[in-house]
């Protein structure tokens, strides 16, 4: 008999519950906790976001929506992968209750939803329908993040150990220690990397190379360990899915990157424990520009050549290259090399801009020093001074060849050649030089036939 209405009771409760679900939009349901007290909680419907079938939906387009993992639900209503508007956190939609482990830490590269689900394994999690596929062991990380600048997915541990993974098999290789308890990493448009420690609540950034810690300011709240916090790139706005355990609630706040100070959006749900954080971005990296130039100290009139091959596209191709050959923001020439000179001596900036193949473009400056061409007179001084030299020497050799009885005409030629080399070394005419040193060549060559 008690069998008997255990079965009436369940078969009446499935009835009652198709119909409430057939004569909503939204399903209301109300959970018996352990504690016998009745709650309330208004779930969406399970379905993939409409954006993902090509249907235009200000609520899910890529840059409001938000995707995560429930850790923990008070009322046990649900775990797994979901997904909810950034400015409504207050309803979440499942979409997976696949894996056994959460999803510790999550984020988007180069379009795929990638995650570490915690004890150490990296996964992709399929935004349309949450199937969780296993890429392979990996770092126990706390956080991981893709930065964008150089298409790097990085990790952090417990401990501060700061990782980069292989996203092809999960792979890590060591970088260097940071601060311990860091739960949530980003990487901002520009490539800085911001952490998130729970010793003492506050927000920073990390130095990718030394592990330093730079503090920024405290969060504002008591965090606790599993939580998440992702960049919104279009915005450049930071979000965290942050646990208050003063208030033993999830929720989604903004950070402000100057001060660390957090900013309420919304209770997530139930007040659910949100990790595997993460939002969808589909942001144009800027390419970088960057130019090298020869000769480094140019002169008027001499021609510069300039090699942009130092500028690159972390995310795609340099299609254009621009040059501004007087800073006056005209760009005067196009080229993947370019060549220029200056007539004026002083100093001259030429501008760089490099613009990729979804037309984000960037520019880079440099200040060239051209210094003026040496007047003839100045340039022809080291010329004459080996002129001189080579007289000279020729005339010494040929005084050590003489007979002590020089003839009269031989001595008559000498001192012809002795006038020729004076006038050559008191004149700064090239002409007139050259001619007085060829002259005093020719008579000794006419002494050195003689002999």
């Amino acid at each position: 008999n008690i069998m008997h209405n255990n079965y009436v009771f369940i078969v009446m409760s499935i009835f009652l519950s198709i119909i409430c679900i057939l004569s909503c939009s939204s399903a209301q349901i109300s959970v018996i906790t352990p504690e016998n007290d009745v709650h309330s909680c208004e779930l969406a419907p399970k379905s993939a976001p409409s954006f993902l079938f090509g249907v235009e939906n200000s609520l899910f387009d890529t840059d409001t929506i938000g995707y995560g993992y429930v850790a923990y639900d008070p009322i046990g209503t649900y775990s797994g992968t979901c997904y909810f508007a950034l400015d409504s956190p207050g309803t979440i939609t499942p979409l997976n209750t696949q894996a056994s482990d959460f999803i510790a830490t999550a984020d988007f590269g180069e379009g795929t939803f990638y995650g570490i689900v915690y004890g150490g394994t990296l996964v992709t999690v399929d935004p349309d329908d949450g199937t969780i596929t296993v890429i392979g062991s990996t770092v126990n990380a706390t956080g991981m993040t893709y930065d964008q600048t150089t298409n790097t997915m990085y990790a952090v541990d417990v401990d501060g150990g700061l990782w980069t993974i292989d996203l092809t098999d999960g792979s890590t290789s060591y970088l260097t220690t940071t601060i311990a308890y860091i739960i949530a990493l980003e990487c901002s448009n520009d490539g800085t990397l911001y952490g998130i420690e729970i010793v003492g609540d506050t927000f920073g950034t990390i130095n990718k190379e030394t592990g330093a810690w730079a503090e920024i300011g405290s969060i504002g709240m008591s965090l606790n360990y599993a939580q998440d916090a992702s960049f919104d790139h279009e915005t450049g706005t930071l979000y965290h899915a942050a646990y208050d355990s003063s208030a033993s609630q999830g929720k989604l706040v903004t950070i402000d990157l100057a001060t660390g100070a957090s900013t309420l959006v919304g209770v997530f749900q139930n007040g659910v424990e949100m990790t595997g954080f993460a939002i969808p971005s589909d942001v144009n990296a800027d390419p970088v520009a960057e130019f090298s130039y020869a000769p480094q100290m140019p002169k008027t009139g001499q021609t510069i050549l300039f090699d942009p091959s130092a500028s690159y596209d972390p995310d795609g191709t340099i299609v254009t290259y621009e040059w501004d050959w007087d800073g006056d923001g005209i760009y005067d020439a196009t080229g993947a090399t370019a060549s220029h000179y200056y007539l004026a001596a002083g100093e001259h900036v030429v501008k760089l801009r490099v613009t990729d193949d979804k037309g984000a473009d960037n520019t880079y400056s440099e200040v060239i020093n051209v210094s003026p061409q040496a007047s003839p007179i100045v340039a022809f001084m080291p010329l004459k001074n080996t002129l001189l030299t080579h007289v000279n020497d020729s005339y010494a050799t040929i005084q050590g060849q003489l007979p002590e009885d020089i003839p009269d005409h031989i001595k008559d030629i000498l001192e012809q050649v002795e006038g020729h080399i004076h006038n050559a070394s008191s004149s700064a005419n090239s002409i007139y030089v050259i001619g007085e040193l060829r002259k005093a060549i020719e008579l000794l060559d006419e002494v050195s036939s003689s002999l």
